[in-house]
Order: structure tokens, then C-alpha cells, then sequence
């Protein structure tokens, strides 16, 4: 059984009272979406573009090394 699979089926063995204080608990690792500040949704359609761009250098983490040290 995964680890789903086995969440689910404990789940189902909850009352509503104590879905409720799990959803309390827990529910904050899954609303990330809804918590983003204006700096970080910036960042992310910066990157996006960059992404994007294919003007953008793009390099692995030995080709960016490689460059910093130049």
C-alpha cells in the first residue's frame, strides 16, 4: 500500500470533528499558492521570461561555475 493509499484509508476512518483539526493543522502546507507576497510573484514571472527568452544564456551548475570563476 503507498503512502497515499494508506492516508486516504485513515482518512476515511475519521470523524468530521477530527478532519476538521487535521485540515487546522495541516491545511497551511497547502494553500502555498494563495500565500504569495508580491516580491516572490515577481520573481517568478521574471524567471518565467527569462525562462522563456531564448536570448537567455541558460547553463548546468559545471557551466556556471565555470563562468563565475572567469
Amino acid at each position: 500500500m503507498s503512502t497515499r493509499e494508506l492516508a486516504y484509508s485513515i482518512f476515511d476512518c475519521l470523524t468530521d470533528e477530527q478532519l476538521e483539526g487535521f485540515v487546522m493543522m495541516f491545511g497551511g502546507f497547502v494553500e502555498r499558492e494563495n500565500n504569495i507576497n508580491a516580491e516572490t510573484e515577481a520573481a517568478i514571472k521574471e524567471s518565467e521570461q527569462l525562462l522563456s527568452d531564448p536570448n537567455t544564456p541558460k547553463y548546468d551548475v559545471e557551466d556556471a561555475l565555470r563562468e563565475l570563476k572567469k
